[in-house]
C-alpha cells in the first residue's frame, strides 16, 4: 500500500469485507497510524461486532490470538436466498456470521486477515499453520517469484519455490534461509524443490492469478516427498 501511496501521491485506505457482510467490515482511515494502515484490515465499524473463534474447538480466542473471524451486526445478511441450510452453516443461533477467514485482533482492535479456513494446514502434530502468511514472506524475497507451501498431514512443512529472473538454487537456499530465522519452529520450511513459474497457460493460475492449490499439490507430490529440490 505504501507503494501505491507513493505513486499516486494520495492516502489509500484498506477495507475489509465480504458480500454477506455488505462488503465492508472493518476500514483503516487516513487518520490511523501510517503502520496500521499500511499492516492491517482496519478497525471494525461502528456498530459491528468482531471476535475470533478456535477453528476446531469454537472457543472465543484471546485479543493477539489467531482464529476464525466472526461477524456479528447490522451490516450481516439476513441469509441466503431460499436456502435455509446454507444459511445455518454460516450464520450461528447468537447472530455470529462464520467468514471462513484466518486472522488476529490485536489489543488496539486492528484487524489483520491471514489466509482462509479452507487452505490452513494442519501438521501430523495437530498444529495449525496459515500458508499464505509463510508464502508472503517469502515472495517478499527478491531471489523467489512464487511460493507455495505445503505440509497437510507431515510432520514439517515444504515448499515449491520459483526462483526470480537470474536467480538459481544457491540465491533461492539462502533467502529461504533468512525467512526461516524470521519464522516460529513449527513454520519454517523444512524441504523445498525449485519448479517452473505457476502460469494461466499450464493451468496452474486462476484468472485472478491465485494459484490453484489443490492441482499444485498433486502434480509436485512426487518431487515434495523425495526432499529438498
Amino acid at each position: 500500500m505504501a507503494r501505491l501511496e507513493a505513486v499516486y501521491g494520495a492516502r489509500m485506505c484498506e477495507i475489509y469485507g465480504l458480500t454477506e457482510t455488505g462488503g465492508n467490515t472493518s476500514i483503516c482511515w487516513p487518520h490511523d497510524p501510517v503502520d496500521m494502515r499500511h499492516d492491517s484490515d482496519g478497525r471494525p465499524n461502528t456498530g459491528v461486532e468482531v471476535k475470533m473463534i478456535d477453528p476446531a474447538t469454537g472457543a472465543r480466542q484471546p485479543d493477539g490470538t489467531p482464529g476464525e473471524l466472526c461477524v456479528r451486526g447490522w451490516n450481516v445478511m439476513l441469509g441466503y436466498f431460499r436456502d435455509p441450510e446454507a444459511t445455518s452453516r454460516t450464520i450461528d443461533a447468537d447472530g455470529w456470521l462464520h467468514t471462513g477467514d484466518i486472522g488476529v485482533l490485536d489489543p488496539d482492535g486492528y484487524l489483520r486477515i491471514t489466509d482462509r479456513k479452507k487452505d490452513m494446514i494442519v501438521l501430523s502434530g495437530g498444529d495449525n499453520v496459515s500458508p499464505a502468511r509463510i508464502e508472503g514472506r517469502l515472495i517478499a524475497e527478491p531471489e523467489i517469484a512464487q511460493a507455495v507451501v505445503l505440509g497437510e498431514g507431515q510432520s514439517a512443512l515444504s515448499a515449491l519455490l520459483v526462483a526470480a529472473d537470474g536467480c538459481g538454487e544457491a540465491e533461492v537456499a539462502s533467502a529461504l534461509a533468512r525467512v526461516n530465522q524470521r519464522l516460529s519452529v513449527i513454520e519454517r520450511v523444512r524441504h523445498h524443490t525449485l519448479v517452473e513459474p505457476f502460469t494461466l497457460e499450464n493451468g496452474f493460475l486462476t484468472p485472478t492469478q491465485k494459484v490453484k492449490r489443490r492441482m499444485v499439490m498433486e502434480a509436485y507430490a512426487a518431487r515434495l516427498h523425495a526432499g529438498p529440490g
